[in-house]
């Protein structure tokens, strides 16, 4: 892989733009061409914590309210639409269509996703491209008919310099 010359204001063009209420450690808060910050925790605006380049070192700290003007970006993969829905209840005896949306900043390939449910590796995966750097995942007629609770993995590799 070649050198990237990203800064703040060329950053946007390898990352998502997300929801301040999507934050996930690793992603970033960027107000181009001035400044960026990596976002590292906390789950309300004024009380996240983040860590900021500020020569001759790197301060972790909370992030400031003043700091509203940067926008929030993801270089990992955003999922949404997830079917069943997070703590949906599945009725014994039912077989149903795992799925879920995938967004990325990049590419991404069938080789680089998989999923797992209870641990177990899922096989038929289907990935089907959309547009925008969308995929729709799917996993067919997966048997829940044992009841319990269902613990679903999705791993996706998001391949950012093979989109550029």
């Amino acid at each position: 892989m070649g050198f990237h010359p990203y800064n703040t204001t060329t950053l946007q063009n390898i990352a998502l733009r997300i929801n301040y209420k999507d934050l996930k450690p690793g992603d970033i808060l960027d107000y181009p061409g001035v400044h960026v910050v990596l976002y590292s925790d906390g789950h309300t605006i004024g009380h996240w914590n983040i860590y900021e380049a500020t020569p001759p070192k790197v301060r972790y700290h909370t992030f400031p309210y003043y700091y509203l003007n940067y926008t929030p970006y993801s270089i990992f993969p955003q999922f949404s639409d997830e079917s069943p829905a997070n703590g949906e209840v599945v009725e014994d005896s039912q077989t149903v269509n795992i799925s879920l949306t995938i967004k990325a900043s990049g590419n991404i390939a069938s080789d680089g996703v998989s999923m797992s449910v209870n641990g177990v590796e899922v096989s038929n995966l289907i990935l089907q491209s959309q547009k925008d750097n969308t995929w729709t995942l799917k996993s067919p007629n997966y048997d829940v008919s044992k009841g319990g609770r269902y613990n679903v993995h999705v791993t996706v590799r998001n391949d950012i310099a093979g989109n550029e």
